[in-house]
């Protein structure tokens, strides 16, 4: 139930009645300050607020337009991405329920703001919450049972467990705000569908925990995975002999190792983001996606380089176009081309010229300009 009428505003074209693509939704003025909050809390979200007036508005306030009569009036809502439109909603849907809301406050956390967490507070877990918390990242699906939890804290039972290890998630829930969880766990976890085996809830560690610790260095095996890939002696060398690189801390390091290669936290956040498919075909073979730096990595800073919105995930084919500066994109996604590319070159890809990207994030716009202007599109 909402609190506030929500209104999609609908164009007629040619007798059929039409959501329209820009700004579809309606909400109550009462939300604005709630909105900016949103968009300004969560780094993933871009929303554009406008006042929109309309006689339709019947449950809405009325104020003058420009000069005229009182109209009914709203804010006109625009979502850059589906992931956008997921936040707004679940915040629409939780607003005025204390609980709910603090659960998607957690749901929503950035791992920005994670990291930071994991940082100040580093000193504040014991070993035994620690050991709960390294073994819940590195366990399969990063899914656990309490009483699986207790045997990697050293306790006896479940009970033990359940209090620690929400004291961990009570502690990072504090430090970020977060107030009116039903269970402190839900900070950082939530619950399965299904029960184990032995019949027993399971909890499963949050995407943006998980890509936090690895940031972080909080997880076992990070390092050698990396180091079986073939890019990762040269990656290592190039951070190592890079001046911007020389005062980085030995976490950031690694986090930009594993950025220059495409693989580790900066890789599983290009494939959150996008969906875990091509972002111009749809293809959802993980090995064949690549997570490519779009402005390139000489022209950035390090935080550019482990910046997801930087970069593109795409079939190996189509990432080799775009690296090389044979295929960009303009700011609404549309594909560019270089005179060099044929159309049957193109059709063997499955590409035309009207390929398009299949979403555009406002926060990718500046790279796309940037890898535009250095290929000279």
């Amino acid at each position: 139930m909402l609190d506030h009428d929500v209104f999609v505003k609908r164009a007629n074209h040619d007798g059929d009645t039409k959501p329209v693509i820009k700004a579809p939704l309606v909400l109550h003025p009462d939300l604005a300050e709630d909105l900016r909050r949103l968009s300004a809390s969560n780094g993933k979200v871009t929303l554009e607020v406008s006042p929109y007036f309309n006689t339709n508005l019947s449950s809405f306030p009325k104020r003058a337009n420009e000069g005229s009569a009182e109209t009914a009036h709203g804010l006109a809502v625009n979502v850059a991405d589906e992931q956008a439109l997921d936040v707004l909603l679940k915040f629409l849907i939780t607003k005025g329920n204390s609980n709910l809301e603090a659960i998607a406050q957690a749901s929503m956390m950035t791992v920005d703001a994670l990291i930071g967490a994991f940082s100040d507070l580093d000193d504040r877990f014991t070993e035994a919450q620690v050991n709960m918390l390294f073994a819940h990242a590195e366990a399969p699906g990063r899914c656990m049972s309490m009483e699986r939890l207790a045997e990697e804290g050293g306790y006896d039972d479940f009970r033990a467990a359940n209090m620690q290890y929400g004291r961990l998630c009570g502690v990072v829930a504090k430090h970020l705000g977060v107030r009116g969880l039903p269970q402190q766990t839900q900070m950082l976890a939530y619950l399965a569908q299904d029960r184990n085996e032995l019949g027993h809830w399971q909890w499963v560690m949050r995407p943006q925990v998980f890509a936090a610790m690895q940031e972080s260095g909080l997880t076992g095996d990070q390092d050698s995975e990396l180091e079986t890939d073939p890019g990762y002696l040269g990656a290592t060398y190039e951070i190592d002999n890079d001046p911007a690189c020389q005062e980085i801390s030995k976490t950031t390091r690694e986090a930009l190792i594993a950025a220059r290669i495409g693989q580790g936290a900066y890789r599983q956040r290009m494939l959150d983001l996008w969906g875990g498919s091509c972002a111009l075909t749809g293809c959802s073979i993980a090995t064949v996606l690549i997570a490519s730096h779009a402005k390139s990595w000489v022209r950035s800073s390090n935080e550019e380089r482990l910046d997801e919105h930087n970069g593109l995930l795409l079939a190996a084919s189509i990432d080799r176009l775009f690296d090389q500066g044979l295929i960009s994109f303009n700011s609404d996604g549309q594909i560019l081309l270089k005179e060099s590319l044929s159309l049957d070159q193109l059709s063997i890809l499955g590409l035309s010229p009207k390929s398009c990207l299949r979403s555009i994030h406002d926060q990718i716009r500046p790279y796309l300009a940037d890898h535009r202007a250095q290929h000279n599109f």
